[in-house]
């Protein structure tokens, strides 16, 4: 499978072309519109990933103009947008405009994309009339600047007043935009075909709704960022509540309408209360001793952070030999700070000591997030350790050598390092006399 991804910088696509690559997913980074262009001329994806917010805001131009080319109205897209809409009404026009397969907030859960992308692949919309002919169309006809179209009018005024810190890229957001999926369901105030209409909508959006709640984590639940600060989850609680309170005691809808609004509501007081407990857990709990192998350097956890609680979780977990509790605990460590190399370390190696699962399979795993940790940073002396113990057992002696060298120069002091490249120097000496008898 190929996915476009269009977005400012290119991170977020590099971090996704490492993590689906096990997967047989093909990443491919678009920064604007001509490359876009060129990549739906020339070899088109099977999804489509558009950031709304991303190329200066036209993103949602780039997509227009897309949609009304032959090739481009047969691929499925996913949206998303990283600017919190009290009105849903002008995303769900966007969506409707753009023929979207799925809304995500962000930030994306990456562990969850490879699901959404292949139920996505499965829903290629039917082509409307978009062009006169089929022909490729003169890059002097199509525009991929802003203006040509327009913007969604809505979207565009929610956008200019949204804070500049909500349209960042950076994975910490202090806003979110709210699923379109997941809508307020007021009592429409027009006459009975609108009333009818707008139930069998809600119908339809509160049966998915149903089944993405039991899938989903806590946090999406409740709409809102992973934080430490419990007034923001009481808010989400509040407002969550209020909104299926609204429909389930709306006369104009269906008893499966209620049942299924008052089963949401029951699951949104259950995550927040389990997000409460969680963290009055952590306040009584001191925090684990520093592992002698982490740095004290800009690697070093700070436990003010939660995405640095994370990963003190799962290392103390690791350390005591829970490697299925690590997992889960760096790989929320991860999600949360996707550019971290410190995160992708740890939980490459965590799976690679989960022993219930085959060698092979294992070390697939542990290869695929540290040799990407490495790229994203070739310094941090724990995941080139880790990477050499995984390569050493893979008798990649010579591999293994020389990634210990480099550790060693930088922390001589490095015991476990130490004792691993002697036992690897062995081994090479081992091999090297048996292929000279």
């Amino acid at each position: 499978m190929k996915l476009l991804v269009l977005e400012d910088g290119g991170d977020f696509a590099r971090v996704l072309g490492g993590v689906l690559r096990s997967a047989g997913i093909e990443v491919v980074h678009c920064g604007d519109g001509a490359s876009v262009r060129t990549q739906l001329a020339n070899g088109p994806p099977d999804v489509m990933l558009f950031d709304a917010d991303a190329v200066n805001g036209v993103a949602l131009n780039i997509l227009r103009d897309a949609r009304r080319t032959t090739v481009g109205a047969r691929i499925p897209v996913i949206l998303t947008s990283g600017i919190y809409f009290e009105n849903e009404e002008p995303i769900q026009s966007a969506c409707a405009e753009f023929d979207v397969n799925r809304f995500m907030r962000r930030p994306i859960q990456v562990l969850d994309l490879e699901r959404v992308l292949l139920e996505v692949a499965r829903q290629r919309p039917e082509p409307q009339v978009r062009e006169v002919s089929s022909s490729p169309v003169p890059s002097s006809v199509v525009s991929w600047g802003p203006g040509r179209h327009g913007e969604v009018p809505e979207y565009k005024q929610v956008r200019d007043k949204a804070p500049q810190r909500s349209r960042s890229r950076s994975g910490k957001r202090a806003a979110q935009i709210k699923s379109a999926s997941m809508t307020s369901g007021a009592r429409p105030r027009t006459g009975s075909a609108d009333r009818g209409t707008t139930a069998m909508l809600t119908l339809r959006r509160l049966r998915r709704e149903v089944q993405q709640v039991k899938r989903a984590d806590d946090w999406t639940v409740l709409g809102i960022p992973r934080s430490a600060d419990l007034g923001l989850v009481e808010q989400a609680r509040q407002r969550m509540a209020e909104r299926y309170a609204r429909i389930a005691h709306d006369e104009d809808y269906s008893d499966e309408i209620h049942t299924m609004a008052r089963e949401i509501a029951s699951r949104v007081e259950e995550a927040a209360q389990r997000i409460q407990d969680r963290a009055e857990r952590m306040a009584a709990r001191p925090p684990p001793p520093p592992d002698p192998i982490l740095e004290a350097d800009e690697h070093a956890a700070d436990p003010a952070t939660y995405a640095d609680q994370l990963f003190l979780q799962g290392q103390a977990a690791l350390a005591s030999g829970d490697a299925i509790s690590a997992i889960r605990a760096l790989r929320e460590a991860r999600n949360e700070q996707l550019d971290s190399a410190r995160n992708m370390a740890w939980l490459g190696w965590a799976l690679y000591q989960e022993t219930s699962r085959p060698l092979p399979e294992r070390r697939k795993a542990a290869l695929e997030l540290l040799e990407l940790a490495d790229q994203f940073d070739p310094e941090y002396t724990d995941g080139q350790f880790f990477l050499a113990a995984v390569e050493a057992e893979a008798r990649m002696y010579q591999r293994a050598a020389a990634r210990l060298r480099r550790v060693l120069r930088a922390r001589p002091e490095h015991m476990l390092a130490r004792r691993l490249y002697d036992e690897v120097m062995a081994a090479l000496k081992r091999q090297q006399q048996a292929e000279q008898a």
